[in-house]
């Protein structure tokens, strides 16, 4: 019931009390200092405590219940003694509903009556983007799309980024991380649009764009966050921001981590999610030796672009490498239940090492039929292409050998070909479906 959400919707409140505490100069509290956060979070009056405690639940508000008909409806008698604790319930709904519209009241007197205080700034920002009543009523195929876009494009509406004091509230960071998880098309060819349109705006303020640009930077890099392909969203913002000509655009970035953020976009130039593959020739000084590929365990040059299949594994390995040898089965195990399915898909496995022996010492005892094929002489540059530090390493491209999927493990490639081939499945039906259309 409504009544026990009240405990979740008061911790969300905290970061607006927060807020409130670290705006005012007398509290002497700062963004930085979560101890006299705390204490000056003692110090709020119990109006402002009611305020922000109810807040949060605008939102979700519904009307005040009539409670004429509840009792009608669920008459309190014996046989039925719940009935006692749902009209309550209903009660202490429409007394929280009265408090929260005239709090919601006073905050909206308060942003007119005050333009330039900064709780105005914070009130206004915690405003949901509300669209036109005509948007809301619409109805038709395009209506929830026009809605969702109108919502994306207008999500930053309330929000002064000229004023002084966003970064001193926790509430920023909180839109902000909602913008990027929940609200933006979840594709890493999709963010980087977003995120220029948001810096772009937060430039009038530079310790904000400071703040974006860290952070839209790192975001998908490490930890929980971390997603295949997304490292095309750092490679973007590294090459629009960090590393331009003439000059960079990020200042405050140390000279060492500079060196590093250039050194990883060089590493990921080659293999972003989304671009072709790098067909891989074998060069001796600069010119090529021989024909285009690598060789396999005959010495049979064999062009990666040349392999027979719709799709392709690259699967970068080492003989003497203890995670290869538990991972490599379980590739092989995949790769033959899909061609056991009549699937169009290929294995081309580049093996790292520098010597023959083991390397083919590895394949007699295992029997992969797999494409295997070395370059120990490392001709081709494979390392440097692919980014290669460690193994085993994957790479999945499409019909054209664009990479559409890299570095996850072959549980998770199988779950990739699975929707892979799955979506295909549809694509094909539902063009039958047309040509049966078009033909009647």
């Amino acid at each position: 019931h409504e009544n026990a959400n009240i405990a979740k919707d008061e911790q969300e409140t905290n970061k607006t009390l927060s807020t409130l505490l670290l705006i005012r100069s007398a509290s002497g509290a700062t963004s930085s200092s979560s101890e006299n956060t705390e204490e000056a979070s003692q110090a709020l009056s119990s109006e402002d405590t009611m305020y922000l405690v109810a807040e949060t639940t605008l939102a979700k508000m519904k009307p005040v219940f009539n409670m004429f008909d509840a009792m009608d409806r669920y008459p309190i008698t014996w046989d039925n003694s719940m009935n006692t604790v749902l009209v309550q319930e209903l009660e202490r709904f429409n007394c929280l509903n009265k408090i929260i519209q005239e709090i919601n009241d006073y905050k909206k007197e308060f942003v007119k009556n005050n333009p330039d205080n900064p709780m105005s700034v914070v009130f206004l920002m915690q405003e949901d983007v509300k669209p036109p009543q005509e948007l809301i009523n619409k109805k038709g195929e395009d209506a929830d799309r026009e809605r969702y876009y109108y919502y994306l494009n207008h999500y930053w509406d309330n929000v002064d980024f000229n004023s002084s004091c966003l970064l001193r509230t926790p509430l920023f960071h909180g839109k902000l991380q909602r913008y990027f998880d929940n609200i933006v098309p979840q594709h890493y060819d999709s963010v980087p649009i977003y995120a220029d349109a948001l810096i772009e705006k937060a430039r009038i303020n530079p310790e904000v764009f400071k703040y974006i640009v860290n952070y839209l930077t790192f975001k998908w890099e490490t930890g929980k966050q971390k997603r295949m392909c997304w490292d095309k969203v750092f490679y973007h913002m590294a090459r629009s921001y960090y590393l331009t000509q003439p000059e960079t655009q990020t200042p405050w970035v140390e000279e060492g981590q500079m060196a590093k953020i250039k050194t990883r976009v060089q590493d990921l130039k080659y293999c972003l999610c989304g671009e072709q593959a790098v067909p891989l020739q074998m060069k001796y000084q600069d010119r090529n030796y021989g024909a285009i590929g690598m060789d396999d365990t005959l010495l049979n040059r064999v062009d990666l672009y040349a392999v027979p299949a719709d799709y392709v594994i690259m699967w970068f390995w080492d003989s003497d490498c203890g995670h290869c040898k538990k991972q490599t089965p379980k590739l092989w195990d995949v790769y033959q239940k899909y061609k056991g399915m009549g699937s169009s898909l290929e294995v081309y496995a580049i093996n790292i090492e520098q010597e023959t022996p083991n390397y083919l010492k590895y394949l007699r005892e295992n029997k992969y039929s797999w494409i295997n094929v070395q370059d120990t002489a490392h001709l081709t540059k494979f390392r440097d292409y692919y980014d290669i530090y460690s193994t085993p390493v994957a790479f999945i491209l499409d019909k054209e050998r664009r990479i559409i999927g890299k570095r996850i493990d072959p549980p998770a490639i199988d779950n990739f070909l699975k929707e892979l081939f799955k979506q295909e499945e549809e694509r094909v039906e539902e063009n039958k479906t047309q040509k049966k259309v078009s033909r009647n």
